[in-house]
């Protein structure tokens, strides 16, 4: 009877133990995916940003100025650095980085026809509407997924989460357009 008795605080022990290890590893997953999530919000939110620091127009003039180069070059880099997280991103989401690379690659065609009319105004186009759909998305995101940083992580990792479709439908919309 008392080997019996034993046992079973034995089992309560162990069983306790289990459900205190399973709601500890749960917290520190929910933190990971919180943290995620707080870096997929300010992915959006400094791209927004950096692509309303000028229009193409404003940068055709900067590129007129001396050293104007420069400030383009440095912009490519910050959208470069964006283009990256967008990429380590799971899922269809990641398509936005291949967006932001197609802007990079047009604003460095934009410097070095920036005396070439013809040609800019092809870059300006293009740069403009990738500009444009980029804008759409990242505006439709933030308005959707609000505040909470695990909505940012559930919807923005999840291959087949709505989020993650509305964007690639919108990539794939501009990439027949174009």
């Amino acid at each position: 009877m008392n080997k019996s008795k034993i046992l079973v605080y034995v089992i309560i022990i162990i069983c306790c133990s289990s459900l205190l290890g399973n709601y500890l590893l749960f917290k520190e997953v929910q933190g990971y995916k919180s943290a995620m999530g707080s870096d997929y919000k300010f992915a959006v939110r400094k791209t927004l940003h950096e692509l309303e620091e000028g229009t193409t127009e404003q940068w055709i003039k900067v590129l007129k100025e001396q050293n104007g180069g420069i400030a383009l070059e440095w912009q490519r880099g910050e959208l470069s650095k964006l283009s990256g997280e967008f990429h380590r991103m799971n899922g269809m989401v990641s398509s936005i980085g291949m967006l932001l690379d197609s802007v990079i690659e047009d604003y460095h065609l934009l410097r070095v026809n920036v005396n070439n009319e013809a040609a800019l105004g092809n870059h300006k186009k293009e740069i403009d509407e990738a500009v444009r759909v980029l804008k759409d998305i990242l505006v439709h995101i933030e308005e959707e997924l609000g505040k909470d940083d695990l909505v940012w992580y559930e919807e923005l990792s999840n291959v087949d989460s709505g989020m993650s479709h509305y964007v690639w439908e919108k990539y794939k919309a501009y990439e027949i357009e174009e």
